[in-house]
C-alpha cells in the first residue's frame, strides 16, 4: 500500500511538468499547420515536375524539424537533461552529413539549378564531353537524351564544369 502512495505522489507532482510539456507542443503544432498548406499549395502551383521533387523535400525537412524542435522542448519540460540528446543529434547529423557528402552536393547543386533555372528541360547543352538535350532535371542529377542514349549527369558537376547551352 505504501508504494501505491508513492506512486500517486510523484504522479501528482509530475502531474503540472506533464500539461506543461503537452502545452509546449500547440505552438509547434500550429507551426506545423500553417508550413504544411503553404507547401502544398506552392508545389501545386509549379509545374515543372523536378521543382515539385525540390519542393516535397524542402516541405518534408521543415516539418521533420519542427517535430524534432518539439520533441526537445517537450522533453526538456518534463525534466529530462537533453543535452546529450542535442549533442547525440549533432554528431549524428555530422556523419550522416559525411557519409552522405556526395548525395548532400548534388542534392543543393540541384535545388540551386532548378531554383536559378541555369539549364531547363529541352535545352540542347554540351557538358563533360556529352552533347544532348536534357529531358530531366531531377534533385541528384540531370539526364541527357542524344542519339545514341540517356546520360544521368551529377548535378554537382554541373556547377564546377563547363556547360554550353545552344539554345535556350
Amino acid at each position: 500500500m505504501e508504494n501505491y502512495s508513492v506512486l500517486l505522489r510523484q504522479l501528482h507532482e509530475f502531474l503540472p511538468q506533464f500539461i506543461s510539456g503537452l502545452i509546449a507542443i500547440v505552438p509547434f503544432f500550429i507551426l506545423w499547420l500553417i508550413t504544411k498548406p503553404i507547401f502544398n499549395k506552392i508545389i501545386a502551383r509549379s509545374k515543372i515536375s523536378s521543382k515539385n521533387s525540390a519542393l516535397v523535400y524542402l516541405g518534408k525537412s521543415v516539418s521533420i524539424a519542427i517535430w524534432i524542435t518539439a520533441l526537445l522542448t517537450v522533453l526538456g519540460t518534463w525534466g529530462v537533461d537533453i543535452s546529450a540528446l542535442v549533442a547525440g543529434l549533432g554528431l549524428t547529423g555530422f556523419a550522416i552529413g559525411y557519409a552522405l557528402k556526395d548525395v548532400l552536393v548534388n542534392s543543393i547543386a540541384g535545388i540551386m539549378i532548378i531554383f536559378y533555372k541555369t539549364v531547363e528541360i529541352n535545352s540542347h547543352v554540351s557538358v563533360l564531353g556529352v552533347e544532348g538535350t536534357i529531358v530531366d532535371i531531377d534533385l541528384r542529377y540531370i539526364t541527357i537524351q542524344d542519339d545514341k542514349a540517356k546520360h544521368l549527369i551529377p548535378n554537382s558537376c554541373l556547377l564546377a564544369e563547363k556547360i554550353t547551352i545552344f539554345n535556350k
